[in-house]
């Protein structure tokens, strides 16, 4: 199973909290821009995958579904990257899953779009990341992983919410600091200004990801 697949966009509730005295106090807010969210083109993955390369295709591993081109060990994926560039349309970019499918030293390549270069969601729009426990209920047993909770800004929770809501069924790339971590599917529009993203992560993994999503975060 691949550990880039195994992900879930999950909504959770925001807490409110009341200030002493009834009156809000004014405090200085950090976000991060570390986070951009990509909208996944599975119509040209299935283009590209319908036409690849003779040289290409013979370092293919495992095929391509979605919006994913195929897998590739990690030795091979720069000199496929060399040979599809040329055939990428304007507005839609490659990466590079960096999580390797489990037990494997083979990557994903998946097609995201980007008009004008840009992410479908990204800026300043990150609040808080944390690092959490997640449990997950397998054949009558509770097997508990760490996970990533992003808190998005009021402005963030809008964008977050409308962009879940236009790709229902289909694939969001979460790229941090230019690395792609995951694409999972979106199911349904999710609220809340909350994002987990949960996987076969190490704590240690987790922990070092949420440092760097808040590492660039900046005063406003």
């Amino acid at each position: 199973m691949s550990r880039v697949a195994v992900i879930a966009l999950t909504s959770m509730l925001a807490v409110m909290t009341a200030c002493a005295g009834g009156k809000r106090a004014e405090e200085s807010k950090k976000v991060s821009s570390a986070v951009e969210l990509y909208e996944c083109d599975e119509v040209v993955a299935e283009g590209l995958r319908s036409q690849l390369p003779d040289e290409v295709r013979a370092l293919i591993v495992e095929p391509g579904y979605a919006e994913v081109v195929g897998s590739a060990v990690d030795s091979d994926t720069a000199a496929i990257s060399r040979q599809l560039e040329p055939m990428v349309p304007e507005g839609v970019i490659l990466k590079w899953g960096v999580l390797p499918m489990s037990y494997s030293n083979v990557f994903s390549l998946h097609v995201l779009s980007a008009p004008d270069g840009k992410p479908a969601m990204g800026g300043p729009v990150v609040a808080d990341a944390k690092s959490s426990p997640y449990k997950e209920h397998k054949f009558k047993t509770v097997i508990e992983t760490p996970q990533i909770v992003v808190t998005f800004t009021p402005e963030g929770a809008e964008q977050f919410g409308s962009l879940t809501e236009r790709n229902r069924s289909k694939g969001i790339a979460i790229v941090v600091n230019g690395r792609l971590l995951s694409a999972p599917r979106v199911m349904e529009r999710i609220d809340g200004g909350k994002m987990a993203i949960t996987g076969t992560f190490t704590q240690e993994e987790t922990e070092a990801i949420v440092d760097e999503i808040m590492a660039s975060a900046e005063t406003l």
